[in-house]
């Protein structure tokens, strides 16, 4: 077991430094000198506390209070859920990349198109995101229930998310320590974090639901290891089954759970714990949820209309994502997507000579050799953990709302939030390395606690070597464990310090050094001048009404392409005996379960005229209902529009078949 504990100690500890080192490389010299002296500062504040009997007593008297330290956590949370809520309202990023295209299908999905994904679209290439964008319709769908519009949805969705990483990390601490200050330590870290107000509070894609997932998955596993009640393990066990399976098909990268769970639960075996066989449940668990997510991800992607056969036709190898992880393209981080590798794998894949990208993998590991891929394992490294905000700016062409002093002065906000998260996350870093280290205070733990930091630990360590090894990089893919991470560090006692008392510092030292900090640290943020936004202020897409009334008044005609082999045509609209629906050679449409349905014979390529007029041609006033194109840079809607009043109308049509 002594063995077991020092390898790992070892290999976390030199990805804890690892980490560390890639941000303070990140922020250049004048931020590594302002973090270093922020960190020599705290450093120094705590010595003196440490050493300042009557300070120390005040302290001690102070957060020895429960009821104060619970006002405190209650405080520090309301202030958090605040934050989100502002920067929610008023830093809404305009996606132009994956995120924008998941919110646009989903939509289009909301509006019952299972039209939603055509050949041309990045779905079938990429289907990583299909389930996310099913999901992301029923929110929508549920946010409209309660006539809340679809962007307010979709940022408060964030916002609960975000809230319940605060809520359920602070669960997780008092589960398995059952201290209140440790609580407290918890809830000022999740408070003041940057990361966790920006980048996964501006862009919603798969990367906001993972991090919630993972925390309440996490939340439970602490539930199996400390309750004795038999009923809560098995509620907490079922919920880790669905939570899991439903993580697995939104990221499957964290798989990285169940090695891990398997390694703690040899750990378990090996030391003959009492919680050996809880460790194997929660193994078991995450392999069910995995099998779970197996069984239902086709037929319901399928319900939705995603072609499994078209997917097989065009869906790249998982070839492709090792080989992007080799490429040296220098205009992006290296290890990162390369269009020129996405291109190649497309070619590659329609010619069907898809050794072309093994050989691709091959020549790339010969070409770099051993020093070449140490330093591409680093540089992925520094894409990976080197950025405190995880990909704040990658998915943006300006904000919506946001204020305009913000935009102006954006590069030094920037700076500030990197030099507040590097200086965070690496004090807690210090944290974790010394509480690991030091004599018997791990071994002084309780069981469930040792067993949880090494599950977090060992699933840390198993993302960071995936992702710079062998698998493309890219910030955000780290955000599902940071907070794990750093909460982990107030799961093990870190009060009984010694500090020498023939080490005296002196209140003149402690001030000088405040001010050299803090002038410092101001001229930084000041002096970084690069202007980061190619835009201010733009509109949402996704703020806009997607559908609306218009008047009937004469024949409207529309053309609609049929992506896929089909037997029957339905359209979307309220059956009305004022309106006739009809195709271009005469074919009308019956009313079939309360919508217009015409069954045929309908050919992928071929297009269908559509034509809807008024029965009374004198009835001026009949409305229906289609979709509005708004101002976008690609087309949200299929088929061809009427143009009325400068505004392009869709017809709202879905199409089945049942072969």
């Amino acid at each position: 077991m002594i063995f077991l504990h020092r390898a790992f100690q070892t290999v976390f500890s030199i990805i804890l430094i690892g980490f560390a080192v890639s941000l303070l490389s990140s922020i250049g010299f004048a931020g590594l000198l302002s973090t270093t002296l922020c960190l020599i500062l705290a450093i120094v504040l705590f010595i003196k506390y440490k050493q300042s009997n009557q300070f120390k007593e005040k302290i001690t008297q102070l957060f020895g209070k429960h009821q104060f330290l619970k006002i405190a956590i209650i405080i520090n949370l309301v202030i958090n859920l605040l934050l989100l809520l502002y920067v929610a309202m008023n830093f809404q990023i305009n996606d132009l990349s994956d995120p924008l295209n998941v919110q646009i299908k989903a939509t289009e999905l909301l509006q019952n198109n299972l039209n939603w994904h055509t050949n041309e679209e990045y779905f079938y290439f990429y289907p990583n995101t299909v389930f996310f964008t099913i999901l992301l319709s029923k929110v929508m769908k549920f946010g409209l229930f309660f006539h809340i519009s679809i962007q307010l949805t979709i940022r408060l969705f964030g916002v609960i998310l975000l809230f319940g990483i605060s809520v359920f990390s602070l669960l997780t601490i008092w589960t398995l320590t059952k201290k209140i200050r440790h609580v407290f330590g918890g809830s000022v870290l999740l408070l003041i974090l940057p990361v966790m107000y920006f980048y996964p509070n501006l862009v919603t894609y798969t990367d906001t639901l993972t991090m919630f997932l993972t925390t309440i998955i996490l939340f439970f596993i602490a539930e199996v290891f400390t309750t004795k009640s038999k009923l809560k393990v098995t509620f907490s066990s079922l919920f880790i089954i669905l939570l899991y399976s439903i993580l697995f098909l939104v990221k499957a990268n964290l798989i990285i759970l169940i090695p891990a769970s398997l390694a703690v639960a040899i750990i378990a075996l090996v030391k003959r714990s009492t919680l050996t066989l809880r460790s194997l449940l929660v193994l078991m668990t995450l392999i069910f949820g995995l099998g779970a997510a197996v069984v239902v991800q086709k037929p319901i992607e399928q319900h939705y209309g995603f072609n499994y056969n078209t997917k097989k036709q065009m869906g790249l190898p998982v070839t492709h994502w090792i080989n992007m992880g080799l490429n040296t393209n220098p205009l992006n981080a290296k290890g990162t997507y390369s269009l020129v590798d996405d291109n190649f794998a497309r070619q590659s894949k329609i010619d069907n000579h898809t050794s072309y990208i093994t050989d691709s993998i091959k020549n790339r590991i010969q070409a770099l050799g051993i020093t070449g891929l140490f330093t591409q394992i680093t540089d992925k490294t520094k894409t990976l953990l080197g950025d405190p905000l995880f990909g704040y700016g990658r998915y943006q062409a300006g904000f919506a709302k946001v204020p305009n002093q913000f935009i102006r002065n954006e590069s030094r906000y920037h700076m500030l939030m990197n030099l507040i998260s590097a200086f965070v996350i690496i004090l807690t870093i210090i944290r974790l390395l010394f509480v690991l280290f030091k004599k018997d205070t791990f071994e002084k733990t309780s069981e469930n606690t040792q067993l949880f930091f090494y599950l977090v630990g060992i699933s840390s360590v198993g993302l960071i070597l995936f992702h710079t090894v062998v698998w493309e990089v890219e910030p955000r893919y780290f955000l599902p464990l940071l907070y794990p991470l750093l909460i982990s560090s107030y799961l093990l006692p870190f009060d009984n310090i010694a500090i020498s008392k023939n080490l005296r510092i002196s209140k003149t030292f402690i001030t000088i050094l405040s001010v050299l900090t803090v002038s410092v640290f101001g001229l930084t943020v000041m002096s970084n001048k690069i202007p980061m936004m190619m835009s201010g202020n733009m509109e949402y897409p996704a703020r806009i009404a997607i559908t609306k009334s218009m008047p009937l008044s004469k024949t409207m005609s529309f053309k609609i392409p049929v992506n896929h082999d089909s037997d029957t045509i339905k359209i979307n609209l309220p059956v009305n005996s004022k309106i006739k629906i009809e195709t271009s050679d005469k074919q009308e449409f019956i009313n079939e379960g309360g919508k217009y349905a015409l069954h045929g014979v309908f050919k992928k390529g071929q297009k269908v005229v559509i034509n809807l007029s008024p029965v009374n041609k004198a009835d001026k006033k009949e409305m229906i209902w289609l979709y509005q194109q708004p101002t976008l840079y690609k087309t949200l809607f299929h088929g061809s529009p009427i143009h009325i009043d400068n505004h392009d109308y869709y017809l709202q049509y879905e199409m089945d078949h049942s072969y």
